[in-house]
């Protein structure tokens, strides 16, 4: 008999399934081991990277602090481990020309054990 966890899960991946072209194949940049060097301020971080499904958002969010877009994604959380500000999402083919190339994971809006709601943004190509 199946537990109520995997009931839920595998209705979560089905969901997903059956969103057919509105979800995108993206590569989750998850990282790991990030340190802080104190001498010259800089980061070094290794890098994990996870093909998912992801639905995003149509319309881009324009900061009127900062020079990005924003939008929200939700993805299934199953195996993934903690999400954090280091990670990152790249969008090759994108059914949404516009999404293609990296994002940088914001705030986490949402995370009810199956799936997360998170604002994703990247800087305005200025030009």
């Amino acid at each position: 008999m199946m537990g109520y966890k995997s009931l839920v899960d595998s209705q979560v991946t089905m969901a997903f399934n059956l969103l057919k072209d509105l979800a995108d194949d993206v590569i989750l940049n998850k990282s790991s081991d990030v340190s802080f060097n104190f001498g010259d301020a800089s980061t070094s971080q290794k890098t994990e990277q996870t093909v998912i499904k992801a639905v995003v958002t149509d319309d881009d969010k324009k900061s009127q602090i900062h020079n990005s877009i924003e939008r929200q994604v939700m993805f299934k959380t199953r195996g993934l481990g903690d999400i954090n500000a280091y990670d990152s999402l790249t969008f090759e083919n994108s059914h949404d020309i516009h999404l293609n190339g990296t994002w940088k994971l914001g705030p986490v809006l949402n995370n009810d054990g199956y799936t997360i709601l998170a604002s994703i943004y990247r800087e305005v190509s200025s030009g």
